[in-house]
């Protein structure tokens, strides 16, 4: 028995073993910043991706950007958490940061870095990353049902999200005043006629961008057709719907909807990039022109609470008292 007491508690030439000593040492401080590192390149890295799969090719509509951005950045903070020791909220947002940093700097150059649509998308980035992260640490440690759990908050959020919250950030107006002269432009009619800023001079115009697929137009385009009925009869003043064609709006598509919509406001179509020379990104996007070619009123999104039907009548009966003077 001694004997055995004796190995018990017999201790190597080097001293005693500790929890130091039988530990492999730590980077420390280092090894952190490296990991941390890793998840923002994978974040970018899974940035690029989707922009190269997604925006060349149109290959997905805008509905579906949100589900298909979320599940791709949920895969890839799960795929980053294998081999990760991080803490999952940490590393989750290193991930959204490293996709966040571009987004951000390319929004500030176009002066939109400030907009709640943006923010708001960066809100639910880090939630689907963070969510990813610590899926995968529940499924590590074995409570499977945890892992699950958390992937079907994170769906119905995200569902409660694209469906509610972001058509309401988006759709936000914003009105403001101008004068600087329009780009020269040529736009078609849906029966071809070409039109021309030329021949627009000595017109107070009204151009109302919109999309076939963009619920904010639609609910926009009965304001914007009480305005054209108000100066139907008044020869000074153009108003038309302009259509930039994205997201598949084709001629056919945009004539089967004015069709069933029984839309009256003539409609033009965008064939040569008006829109985006223009600085728009965003739909919709009215804009009153003056007789001299000069953009004086922009108003972006919508609202239905903003008096946009007020605003424009007023801003085309000033245009139009201005060049009678």
């Amino acid at each position: 028995m001694s004997e055995g007491r004796a190995e018990l508690t017999s201790e190597p030439a080097g001293g005693p073993v500790t929890e130091s000593a039988e530990r492999p040492p730590s980077g420390g401080a280092i090894d952190r910043l490296k990991s941390i590192a890793l998840d923002l390149a994978v974040g970018f890295g899974t940035l690029i991706v989707l922009l190269i799969c997604v925006v060349p090719f149109h290959m997905i509509r805008l509905h579906m950007v949100l589900p298909i951005a979320a599940a791709v950045f949920f895969l890839a903070a799960v795929l980053r958490a294998v081999w990760s020791k991080m803490n999952p909220w940490i590393e989750g947002i290193a991930v959204s940061v490293g996709a966040l940093i571009p987004v951000v700097a390319v929004a500030a150059a176009f002066s939109h870095a400030g907009s709640r649509t943006l923010w708001a998308y960066a809100g639910l980035l880090v939630l689907v990353c963070c969510a990813g992260a610590q899926a995968q640490k529940f499924w590590k440690a074995r409570p499977r049902l945890a892992s699950v759990a958390t992937l079907l908050v994170l769906a119905g959020v995200l569902f409660a999200a694209g469906k509610y919250a972001i058509p309401r950030l988006t759709a936000g107006s914003e009105y403001k005043t101008m004068d600087r002269p329009a780009p020269g432009f040529t736009l078609a009619m849906l029966d071809g006629t070409p039109v021309t800023l030329d021949s627009l001079k000595g017109h107070v115009v009204v151009l109302d961008f919109w999309g076939t697929w963009c619920a904010p137009c639609m609910a926009e385009m009965p304001t914007i057709s009480k305005v054209h009925r108000q100066y139907e009869a008044n020869k000074d003043v153009v108003i038309l719907a302009v259509n930039p064609g994205w997201n598949d709006d084709t001629p056919d598509k945009i004539r089967g909807v004015v069709q069933a919509k029984h839309l009256d406001v003539p409609v033009a179509l965008d064939n040569a990039g008006l829109a985006r020379s223009l600085g728009i990104d965003a739909l919709p996007c009215v804009m009153v022109i003056d007789r001299s070619g000069h953009i004086r009123m922009e108003d972006d999104g919508y609202d239905e609470n903003e008096p946009l039907q007020s605003e424009l009548t007023g801003q085309i009966e000033q245009l139009l008292k201005s060049s009678a003077q």
